[in-house]
């Protein structure tokens, strides 16, 4: 898991370095979670989406579980 996690930082950052004119500079909110047997597509969908929300609150430009 820290790997998957070290991999969105690194997407993130990634996202942050772009600059676009006249824009000076973009950022990005990640939600990440772990599908494992059993859970279905919906399940999936919403555990990231909830993962991208907390993402969100805690003010943007960050990767939340």
């Amino acid at each position: 898991t820290t790997s998957l996690q070290a991999l969105a930082e690194r997407l993130r950052n990634s996202i942050a370095d772009i600059s676009i004119e006249p824009m000076s500079q973009i950022s990005a909110s990640v939600g990440i979670t772990l599908f494992t047997d059993g859970g279905s597509e919906a399940d999936l969908l919403q555990c990231v989406d909830r993962a991208l929300y907390r993402a969100k609150e805690a003010g943007g430009n960050v990767v939340a579980w």
